[in-house]
């Protein structure tokens, strides 16, 4: 006879905020589910991809903001 498996039981919002800081789950349709930590391979590639964009980002001039800018009609120029 096959041994029985535990249902998992919904989780409530207050349980969930209960939980540590670093508790790895995810939760579907109110359930939790452990989460297994990222592979070596994963982080390898996670490292790779962030190099490149630092390393893109790196060698472009400073980006200047548009935010709280007025455009002059007759100039076409921003002006802040």
């Amino acid at each position: 006879m096959p041994t029985p498996q535990l249902q998992p039981k919904a989780i409530t919002l207050e349980q969930y905020e209960a939980l540590p800081e670093n508790t790895r789950i995810e939760i579907f349709d109110g359930l939790a589910y452990a989460m297994a930590g990222p592979s070596e391979i994963h982080q390898r590639i996670s490292m790779f991809l962030i190099n490149i964009l630092y390393n893109y980002i790196d060698n472009k001039p400073p980006c200047l903001t548009m935010l709280g800018t007025t455009m002059n009609e007759t100039s076409q120029t921003a002006s802040c």
